[in-house]
């Protein structure tokens, strides 16, 4: 089982970021789970099947104004999810991705600090009351990497509370 994980969120809109911005959003948010794939594949493919599962981001799938550095490298994470499912499912090699919203990070933390808003700004943007725990997502990482989710494969789950993009 391989578990992509990693981010940064280097904001603004394009023309307020900087060349080093985008090739850092691109180094970690994407460039770091091609390699980390790219190396796991061959022992996963030996075993007989394997898991993957990649955090995108609920604005991969939908922009949030002024991030478009963060928005793009989670969108190629959905994308690079489904096109390994494709390529490696009949490898038995099952790929998804996690699209969290609003989840409490300390990553998270720094933004809305940042922002001059509170958490509690953030949980009333939220259907469900609250933004997401950090638990509640590795709850579902845990389950996708299951043999519970044996089917599951170039899914992108969304887990936002409701929440539309803000």
């Amino acid at each position: 089982m391989l578990c992509n994980n990693a981010g940064i969120n280097r904001r603004g809109n394009l023309l307020a970021l900087t060349p080093e911005d985008w090739r850092l959003s691109f180094a970690i948010n994407v460039d770091a789970m091609f390699h980390l794939c790219q190396a796991a594949l061959p022992h996963m493919i030996a075993a007989g099947g394997g898991a993957i599962v990649n955090t995108a981001s609920q604005w991969g799938l939908y922009p949030a104004p002024n991030h478009i550095a963060y928005n793009v490298t989670k969108a190629a994470v959905a994308s690079f999810t489904q096109n390994l499912a494709r390529d490696y499912a009949p490898q038995k090699i099952r790929v998804n991705a996690v699209c969290p919203g609003e989840i409490h990070t300390p990553m998270l933390e720094a933004g809305v600090k940042r922002a001059g808003r509170t958490i509690a700004d953030l949980d009333r943007l939220v259907p469900f009351g609250r933004i997401g725990k950090p638990e509640e997502v590795a709850a579902l990482v845990a389950f996708l990497a299951s043999d519970e989710a044996a089917f599951m494969c170039g899914s992108l789950v969304e887990i936002t509370g409701a929440q539309a993009v803000a």
